[in-house]
């Protein structure tokens, strides 16, 4: 559906035709199911923004592997310029003026063959482009190329295959316990293996019952205490068999991470112990080298000397002298998130960037579900190659007396009474700093976050500056998914962020943890260094329909891997806290 969008900007299409193409993808993009389980119930028209014309298209998709009017939309198109998309800072006619030029008709060698050309020099002398264009292209292409090996998991792709395991072994009566194990468990952003541990007694039927797992490409090893299966998407899962008596051991000791068990290792030989996935030997206490055995992580971390340390901050980040010291942070949880700072609704203007799928009614009812105190609605800015400055300023103030209106009606008053709602709006920070919107109409607003989506390959001091300039306006209180990352897509921007967090603590701006699993930016180690800095947190979804408020999760993941307790989440603190906050 992008690619289609891209042809149709190329060609000149009417520009609705294209935002429906892209609209589509992007529901498609953030769907909670696959939209090939959808086409086998019937409910393709379920999918926001997928009409009767592009459900028959998905139809024909899944029907016999391709649609005639894609194909003919695109055929006239060099088949380089596709695979130029995925590139930072390349869109449809960027990819098709540099496909045209170069002769990139094939697309698994477009990029090498661009790279070939910038390193020439031949596309500066491109008109509209120059010198700098081509040094930021050759940047954001060599990154892409720079990739390699299979893509690890998002966290939620692994954490399905997970639910899936863990909920085939619950109908296993011969099954005490389950969990994940890893990277899945200490709830890295993305996975490389998907690891389960199980607890039994009888790990002979429990390694029979694994074998008939419906999921299950192939039997790849079993044994008493491990069943490897190869699943029919191809990834390999190990599930490890132990004794209940040693659960909290097993449990310890494949969660990992490696470099947190190392340091683990080496302050157990200092007591005369050592450590296993079976449990502790007390070396110097017994001639026959006795295991100690543990049923729980905390009595096994408690032989140690230490308290119980959570998976997320188990990295060698000095989680373990802290453990030592009885000074381990209270992390924040799901439980304490009070409201949602960014969100994303289906109010039309003809916006900087994809817009919402669903109303604001759908949003509030969600938030009311979840048990938020408040809730901002966030949508991006009209597009400034679209309206000019007048014109957005009347927008913004329309938009606010929409808002207003639909929540002040008697009949919304009671039904969302214990939601404060918020006026906000996602606004792009331009180039050289300044917002897209003029200055004029933030007093339309409670508030504004503020974001790059766009010119990613700056200098450093360049893009240091530009983010600090935008932190100057009124209004602003939040900076949106600050580094700009892309997991397996996109590098982080390249910033000062001790100049940025020095900034946000002076102006009391917070720093957005954004929850969705591609992004899930800032990432920890910036976390933890705001945390020990002071700077205030959001963890936003940046929901672009009203199910991903439910990917909050992911965000809080994210901020108890950098060490966030509630009272660093400025959306973890009650009304008239973040009140005060807001308007400080």
């Amino acid at each position: 559906m992008r690619e289609v969008a891209a042809a149709m900007e190329v060609r000149g299409d009417d520009g609705f035709r294209i935002r429906a193409y892209e609209n589509a993808a992007v529901a498609v993009d953030n769907l909670s199911s696959e939209a090939f389980d959808l086409w086998e119930a019937k409910k393709l028209d379920e999918i926001p923004g997928v009409g009767a014309n592009l459900a028959q298209h998905l139809d024909d998709l899944f029907r016999t592997g391709s649609v005639k009017h894609f194909t003919k939309v695109k055929k006239p198109l060099p088949a380089g310029m596709f695979a130029l998309l995925d590139i930072s800072g390349v869109g449809p006619k960027i990819a098709y003026t540099l496909s045209k030029q170069f002769g990139l008709t094939k697309s698994e060698t477009a990029a090498v063959k661009l790279k070939k050309a910038l390193e020439s020099g031949k596309v500066a002398d491109l008109e509209g482009f120059g010198e700098q264009s081509q040094e930021r292209l050759l940047t954001a292409v060599t990154g892409f190329l720079k990739k390699k090996g299979p893509e690890r998991l998002l966290l939620p792709v692994a954490e399905k295959v997970a639910e899936g395991i863990l909920s085939y072994l619950s109908s296993c009566p011969e099954v005490i316990k389950a969990s994940a194990l890893g990277s899945l468990r200490r709830r890295v952003p993305t996975v490389g293996d998907v690891d389960i541990g199980v607890a039994t007694n009888q790990a002979g039927a429990v390694v029979d019952f694994m074998k008939q797992y419906p999921a299950a490409n192939r039997l790849v090893a079993a044994g008493e205490g491990l069943v490897r299966l190869e699943l029919t998407n191809k990834l390999t899962v190990d599930v490890k068999l132990v004794n209940p008596t040693e659960w909290g051991s097993l449990l310890q000791h494949f969660t990992g991470s490696k470099n947190h068990n190392i340091v683990l290792r080496e302050l157990a030989l200092k007591q005369g112990k050592s450590l296993s996935e079976h449990g502790i030997k007390h070396e110097a206490r017994s001639t026959k080298q006795e295991v100690r055995k543990y049923d729980n992580e905390e009595d096994f971390y408690k032989a140690l000397g230490l308290t119980w340390i959570p998976p997320e901050m188990r990295e060698n980040a000095g989680e373990i002298e802290v453990s030592e010291q009885r000074k381990l942070p209270q992390l924040v949880e799901l439980k304490d998130i009070k409201g949602d700072l960014h969100t994303h609704t289906d109010y039309y203007w003809i916006s900087s960037h994809d817009a919402g799928t669903d109303d604001i009614s759908t949003l509030l009812e969600t938030a009311k579900k979840l048990g938020y105190d408040y809730l901002a609605l966030g949508d991006h800015n009209p597009s400034i190659s679209s309206y000019n400055e007048n014109k957005i300023i009347s927008l913004i103030k329309e938009r606010k007396e929409y808002i207003d209106k639909i929540i002040s009606t008697r009949e919304n008053k009671v039904k969302y009474s214990s939601i404060k709602v918020l006026n906000s709006l996602e606004v792009d920070i331009r180039p050289d700093g300044t917002l897209a919107i003029p200055e004029e109409a933030l007093k339309y607003l409670d508030f504004a976050v503020v974001s790059i989506h766009s010119s990613f390959a700056m200098k450093k001091e360049e893009q240091t500056k530009r983010v600090l300039k935008s932190l100057f306006y009124a209004k602003v209180k939040i900076l949106g998914h600050p580094t700009g990352r892309l997991i397996n897509q996109r590098e982080e921007l390249d910033i000062d962020f001790n100049a940025v967090m020095a900034e946000c603590l002076k102006r009391n701006i917070a720093l957005e943890i954004n929850a969705i699993p591609q992004r899930l930016d800032l990432p920890e180690t910036l976390v933890r260094q705001a945390v020990k800095l002071g700077v205030k947190l959001a963890i936003n979804t940046d929901a672009h329909s009203a199910d991903q408020l439910e990917q909050m999760r992911y965000g809080v993941d994210v901020a108890r891997r950098g060490w966030a307790k509630k009272q660093d989440i400025v959306n973890a603190w009650p009304w008239e806290e973040f009140q005060h906050w807001l308007t400080g």
